[in-house]
């Protein structure tokens, strides 16, 4: 039987509060045929030199730090976030070209259509994607158009053994994804998708097991820091997901595990060593993915769930942009406040208060 094996893992900016390298304490555990990874930052020498994009937090890393990167046998960065045009259309070519002469392989740089890349080793082919599904008018993210999805997998299914997609989705610092996103995860799957791995939401969310194929909901953060919110617990779970293809003749296995990972005040990940720590993430993890199968998974669930760090979250950053950028920010921040979506938050929200919805929530215990 051929194997390959992939070790992927969650948002990374390639900063610690003191300039160490930020994957010191777990180098070893990265090691594999391959390495996936969301890059959330753009790489360049001086940011000076940019033109920074009208946002609250906007995020660089110096170019020499990509010498850390050198973790396995190849390299992958995902670059499509809603970061990695932090410093303008210069900012990002010159990211793609620094990545590009260390040795890293790029996915994601498509700019309104799904585009896979081909990878082979052992003898077993598969297909990578990186998409940016946001519902905005950002320049890298593309419309949630299934047809288009089934299309191009439809061409490529045949010449591969496994697909993979990388996805950029859903809602920051909430550990459930969304009914929608469970809903156009199960029609990825049912197109021929085998994998799905999720980032965006800095919370490390639940793993389900649809039909033939598994999808890694969130692998939350996993070298990063939080500069417009007080970093919570949740912010600071992480995992590896190790994954191993397998083939025989014409038939196909993939078996994975995790690792779990906390990450420190440095915002370096490290291995959770702690007999009791451990036994608590795995409890946690369980609780996550279970409750994405349960029926008690609504729209008002998690309408109730977003709530909190959403509302905390967003006026922070509209704090930030006021600041900033000036009065005019706050008025735009009086019309968000009336925008569609959050007056449909508000109503689940308070529907949720009666019906005590909120007491179904998984907690991590951590002493």
């Amino acid at each position: 039987m051929n194997k390959l094996g992939i070790k992927s893992v969650g948002d990374i900016f390639l900063k610690t509060s003191n300039n160490k390298n930020p994957f010191i304490n777990i180098k070893g555990k990265l090691v594999d045929d391959f390495l996936l990874f969301n890059l959330e930052t753009v790489v360049i020498e001086d940011e000076s030199n940019y033109n920074v994009s009208h946002k609250s937090v906007n995020l660089s890393t110096d170019k020499n730090n990509l010498r850390y990167l050198n973790l396995s046998e190849i390299n992958i960065a995902c670059v499509a976030n809603n970061h990695i045009y932090d410093f303008g259309d210069n900012g990002y070519q010159e990211t793609i070209k620094n990545l590009n002469k260390s040795n890293i392989k790029v996915e994601g740089t498509q700019i309104s259509e799904i585009e896979f890349s081909f990878y082979k080793k052992n003898n077993i082919t598969f297909a990578l994607a990186n998409v940016y599904l946001q519902n905005t008018k950002l320049t890298n993210s593309i419309d949630i158009d299934l047809d288009n999805f089934k299309n191009e997998i439809n061409k490529i299914r045949g010449e591969v053994d496994f697909v993979i997609l990388s996805l950029h989705w859903g809602h920051e610092n909430i550990a459930y994804p969304s009914p929608e996103q469970k809903k156009i995860a199960h029609e990825l799957i049912e197109m021929g998708v085998d994998i799905i791995i999720g980032h965006h939401s800095h919370y490390l969310q639940g793993i389900e097991e649809y039909k033939d194929g598994i999808i890694f909901y969130s692998l939350g953060n996993f070298n990063f820091h939080h500069y417009d919110i007080k970093n919570s617990i949740y912010n600071d779970l992480s995992c590896i997901v190790e994954l191993e293809l397998r083939k025989s003749n014409n038939d196909k296995e993939i078996e994975y595990e995790i690792i779990p990972i906390k990450i420190n005040d440095n915002y370096q990940p490290e291995v959770i060593n702690d007999k009791k720590m451990k036994s608590e993430f795995f409890n946690y993890l369980d609780c996550l993915s279970n409750k994405i199968i349960d029926d008690s998974f609504t729209w008002r669930f998690w309408y109730s769930t977003l709530f909190e760090n959403y509302m905390r979250g967003n006026l922070n950053s509209w704090k930030i942009r006021i600041k900033k950028y000036g009065i005019k920010e706050f008025l735009k921040s009086c019309i968000w406040l009336l925008r569609p979506f959050n007056l449909l938050l508000y109503y689940h929200f308070l529907i949720s208060l009666i019906e005590k919805e909120k007491e179904n929530v998984c907690d991590f215990q951590k002493d």
